[in-house]
């Protein structure tokens, strides 16, 4: 088994990457060699002691978030994240999220036709919103499970499924103004006024904040030279995968707009 994982490692390895290597080297000069050469100049035990301070946090934030090439990339695209935020330019809170924008967040290069999203790297891939009502806990994520389960029998080798779900706070008032609505109708009794008016505050003492769920289930399809053959493999893929949806009683609507799919991906991302 350990050989195994040796030989693995170096098949996959490829050389340490320039634009790993070089960022890692700036950081290290930094908070590294510089701190190390004053603590060697230094007299003070105070200054000697700051410097072994300032070497052990470097260590400490070198090992969390520059580690690996990988997670250097991770670290850069939150840096910039909140660069933006700091400037003011952080539009993500709009309903209209521009995909350009999103490029900087998500490996994302366009949506195309009929729901195809490309990626990076020549991946594509599709976007579902499932719908569910009043499923809790338990229930939730037995839902998940089965929307899982039912796509995952479906798509092939090589392509990755993603079940995301959240929730976030609505202001919606629209069921208590149809109840104020419906009290003022002079067509309704003196009992169904009354009956309307116990609804009304029923609904006023409730004290908890309105939600509304959010469900999708992002497919990566695969890698494909072309657009056309990543059309190919959408048209022939989708029918199986809603019928299975239909099959376990999931509602559900592919994304198509790409207005609707930059919402969808700026809520995966929360």
């Amino acid at each position: 088994m350990y050989s195994l994982k040796l030989r693995k490692v170096s098949e996959d390895y490829r050389g340490m990457p320039w634009s790993w290597l070089i960022p890692i080297g700036i950081y290290g000069l930094i908070t590294m060699f510089i701190p190390f050469m004053v603590f060697i100049l230094a007299s003070s035990i105070i200054i000697k002691s700051v410097m072994i301070m300032i070497s052990i946090a470097a260590g400490i934030g070198f090992y969390v978030k520059m580690r690996s090439p990988t997670i250097l990339d991770s670290t850069m695209l939150e840096i910039q994240y909140r660069y933006r935020v700091h400037k003011g330019e952080h539009i993500i809170p709009k309903h209209i999220v521009p995909l350009q924008f999103l490029k900087g967040l998500v490996p994302l290069e366009t949506a195309h036709h009929n729901g195809l999203i490309e990626y990076t790297e020549n991946r594509y891939g599709i976007i579902y919103q499932l719908f569910v009502h009043n499923r809790t806990g338990s229930e939730l994520e037995a839902f998940i499970a089965l929307v899982t389960k039912n796509i995952v029998d479906r798509i092939h080798d090589g392509q990755v499924l993603k079940v995301f779900e959240m929730q976030r706070y609505t202001t919606d008032i629209s069921i208590k103004n149809q109840v104020v609505a419906a009290m003022n109708d002079e067509t309704k009794t003196a009992e169904q006024r009354a009956h309307l008016e116990s609804i009304y505050k029923m609904l006023v003492s409730n004290t908890e904040v309105p939600t509304k769920r959010y469900i999708y289930a992002s497919i990566i399809l695969g890698r494909f030279d072309n657009i056309e053959d990543a059309e190919a493999e959408r048209t022939n893929l989708t029918p199986s995968i809603e019928d299975g949806l239909r099959l376990g009683g999931i509602g559900y609507n592919m994304l198509i707009e790409s207005d609707s799919i930059g919402r969808a991906l700026r809520r995966c991302m929360k």
